[in-house]
């Protein structure tokens, strides 16, 4: 995938991205295929305490 693919799928997502910060939906992810749109929605994030070397 080159530069300019990167630039038309972020300019095609950017109204999705939009409606998840209106509606304050911090948790929601989309995930986005040529057959349909899965929305996905996270019950908790727990940060690990390892370090990474």
């Amino acid at each position: 995938m080159n530069e300019e693919e990167i630039k038309k799928i972020e300019k095609a997502c950017e109204k999705a991205v939009e409606y998840l910060k209106d509606n304050k939906m911090p948790y929601v992810s989309l995930i986005i295929k040529e057959d349909g749109i899965k929305v996905v929605q996270d019950q908790a994030f727990i940060p690990s305490n390892t370090k990474q070397s």
